[in-house]
C-alpha cells in the first residue's frame, strides 16, 4: 500500500502589505499592537516594502 502525501501547499501566496497601523478591534487580542505610534508603524511599512521588493 502506498504512503500517503502530506498535506501541504505546493505553492505560497504573497501579498503585498498595503497599510500598517494601529487596529482598536483586534489590540485586544494582539500584544503586539500598540496605539499613537505612527513612526513605528511607518518603520514596519519601509521594513515590508523592502522584503518585498
Amino acid at each position: 500500500m502506498e504512503k500517503p502525501h502530506p498535506q501541504c501547499a505546493d505553492g505560497v501566496l504573497m501579498v503585498r502589505p498595503q497599510a500598517f497601523g494601529y487596529n482598536a478591534e483586534t489590540a485586544s487580542t494582539n500584544t503586539f499592537q500598540r496605539d499613537g505610534e505612527p513612526q513605528l508603524a511607518a518603520s514596519a511599512r519601509e521594513l515590508a516594502r523592502d522584503e518585498f521588493a
